[in-house]
This record gives C-alpha cells, sequence and structure tokens, in this order.
C-alpha cells in the first residue's frame, strides 16, 4: 500500500510496512481526494478505488503556470506540479472559519484567503508569529499566511487561515518551490482571478522559536468545512535544518 501511494505520488514517508503517522496522513489525501471519509484507514473502499487505477486527479488551474501549487479547501489537499508534471499530493488543515481573538484583539476570523498569490518569504526551522508556531513556513501573503509545517494536522480546517502540512512533508516542501512561484487557493465557488506582482513588501514579523504547536490563540463561535475529491505524488529525499536564517523564497 504504502508503495502504491508513493508512485501515486503521496507521500507516506519509507515503505516499510509500519502504519506510522506519515501513512495516516498519505491515506487521509487519498481518501480526501476520492470522495471516501477521511479516517485514515486503509480498507476495502480504498483497495477498490486503487484497483481501479487510484483516480486520475484533475488540476484546478490548468493554465496556472507548468510550476504551481493548487490547494483545494473543499478536499483538504494541496497538490504541487512541476513542469506541468504532478510531483506532489498532501492532506493539509486551513483555515477554521471561526473567530478568535489575539493579543487582546477580537473579531478576527480564522480564514484561509480564496484567490491568485505568489510565494514570496521563507524562514528555515521553528518561528512564532502571533498566531502561533510554524516550521519551515513559506509565506504567500503580505499578512502572514504561508505553507508550513505543523505537529497537529487534522483532516478538516482547523488553523488560523495558513495551510499547514504534515511535518514530514515541510522538511523538504520549501526545497520544490521558488519565490515568485503560483499558489492557487481555490474553493470551488469564488474565481481564483489573475496573479499578483511578486511581494516586494518585507517578510511578515516572526521569532526564532522551540519546537511546538501552532496553538497560541484562542479560538470561539462558527464554522468549519470539511472535504473530499482524487490524487496522486512523488517523495522526495527529506532532510532536516535548524536555520533560522531568512531567505526570500
Amino acid at each position: 500500500m504504502q508503495v502504491a501511494l508513493k508512485r501515486l505520488h503521496y507521500d507516506p514517508g519509507p515503505a516499510d510496512g509500519e502504519y506510522g503517522g506519515g501513512t495516516v496522513e498519505a491515506v487521509e489525501a487519498f481518501q480526501g481526494l476520492n470522495h471516501i471519509s477521511q479516517s485514515g484507514n486503509w480498507g476495502p473502499s480504498e483497495r477498490a478505488v486503487l484497483n481501479r487505477g487510484g483516480g486520475t486527479p484533475i488540476s484546478l488551474v490548468p493554465a496556472g503556470g507548468s510550476d504551481r501549487v493548487e490547494v483545494d479547501l473543499r478536499t483538504q489537499t494541496l497538490k504541487l506540479y512541476r513542469a506541468d508534471q504532478l510531483e506532489l499530493i498532501t492532506h493539509v488543515s486551513t483555515g477554521s472559519g471561526r473567530s478568535y481573538c489575539v493579543e487582546g484583539e477580537c473579531g478576527n476570523k480564522a480564514i484561509t484567503p480564496v484567490g491568485s498569490f505568489r510565494f514570496s518569504w521563507r524562514r528555515t526551522g521553528w518561528w512564532e508569529s502571533r498566531l502561533g508556531k510554524l516550521y519551515n513556513p513559506v509565506y504567500f501573503t503580505s499578512s502572514g499566511v504561508a505553507v508550513h509545517g505543523a505537529l497537529s494536522v487534522p483532516a478538516y480546517p482547523a488553523s488560523h487561515g495558513c495551510v499547514r502540512i504534515p511535518m514530514h512533508i515541510a522538511e523538504y516542501f520549501p526545497s520544490l518551490v521558488k519565490r515568485g512561484e503560483a499558489v492557487y487557493v481555490l474553493d470551488g465557488k469564488k474565481s481564483v482571478g489573475p496573479l499578483p506582482a511578486i511581494s516586494k513588501g518585507p517578510p511578515p514579523t516572526a521569532k526564532p522559536a522551540a519546537p511546538g504547536g501552532d496553538t497560541s490563540t484562542t479560538t470561539s463561535t462558527t464554522s468549519t468545512t470539511s472535504t473530499t475529491s482524487t490524487t496522486s505524488t512523488t517523495v522526495p529525499p527529506t532532510t532536516t535544518t535548524t536555520s533560522t536564517t531568512l531567505l526570500p523564497a
């Protein structure tokens, strides 16, 4: 099963026969893209889809550039394309849609913005923003929304607005994307629009931090959306880095 998921461009980690966290996360992505309840468990429904070829994921922005990232809020998945070829699929956790307070300021909404963006700044290692801790963040909005690793990446929207990815994928994800490359966040309703210019402003504020979760604020009230849809991903080698240097993405 792990070998099959790797062939379809998911990343369950090493094909070692152990049903560890990386495998659970890859299965959740497979389930989401194939309209199966995202339990993280592998069973008859998953085997049936795999026996039919695993499904062919459809690009949501086929004319969006040969190197691009597509984040689907409905399925809570991220697909990465290189030279117009699907290279990576992972499950993610995006904005919960809830209201929250931070530093005495309330009335904020935990929303991942829909639209067309470009990767800009990045940081290496653990960093702390006003909304929580981020691992190897690669920012795509000037307000500090990033794709980043987190210790908690549930199979439902749970972040303050960032796109959380599993830690083993966050180890190498920044090496797959460059400054200025396209990021499309889609919800199936709004048009993403044209790509903006590359951000030239200062990077979002953050400070070096020790390893930890993305849980520094209190949340309250309403709505979360859930997910489901199809799949595919190659697994680059993982490397660990602990530097805290700010680099342009």
